[in-house]
């Protein structure tokens, strides 16, 4: 069952629920700003810890969904949260929408990345999406992505994209994209090469 969050400081726990004030108990992902305040993602929204006290942030505040799956901060102190109803981008004061009809691949956002050129990627249920500040760029199974339920996103050194699916990886270098599921992959993915 959810706990809410702890907090151990080298020889305590501090535990905080929805007693003291966060949104919902069942806690998704956690990030720190670069301002430092702590933010947690839940099934029933986002909080804000500052240090001493929660602000809440949930559909009736602007957000267009209350379950949030993930969580980042773009290079501009923007959050970005990803939910089960597209994408959140918060700039301190307000909340932009992004879902299917913006051009996202699907409207459940299971990871998120801001590359080295500053463009944000979407991992959606449905492949997975770049977006420029203006618009979209989609890559799905018949564009070579190995599964179109993508859980996770790495850009690596090199530059190159690596995306973690339910039935292996697929790497998206400058030139293509390639899959890698047969020698690269958990043990339940077992083909002939």
């Amino acid at each position: 069952t959810a706990k809410g969050i702890s907090k151990y400081d080298g020889r305590f726990f501090t535990y905080f629920t929805t007693a003291e004030g966060l949104c919902n108990n069942d806690v998704t992902c956690i990030q720190e700003d670069r301002s430092g305040k702590l933010w947690f993602g839940t099934t029933a929204g986002v909080s804000q810890f500052d240090g001493h006290a929660f602000t809440n942030y949930t559909i009736k505040k602007g957000a267009n969904s209350n379950e949030i799956l993930c969580m980042m901060e773009d290079r501009n102190g923007r959050m970005w949260f990803g939910t089960t109803n597209g994408a959140l981008k918060y700039d301190g004061h307000n909340f932009k929408h992004f879902t299917d009809l913006d051009g996202l691949n699907s409207n459940t956002v299971n990871s998120m990345l801001e590359d080295s050129s500053g463009n944000i990627w979407f991992a959606t249920s449905a492949g997975v999406c770049s977006f420029n500040g203006k618009s979209f760029i989609q890559f799905k199974e018949q564009d070579g992505l190995i599964n179109n339920f993508v859980a996770s996103i790495l850009q690596d050194k090199n530059g190159d994209f690596w995306f973690g699916t339910r039935y292996g990886i697929s790497w998206l270098t400058s030139e293509k994209l390639a899959i890698y599921s047969k020698k690269i992959s958990s043990g339940n993915n077992r083909e002939a090469d």
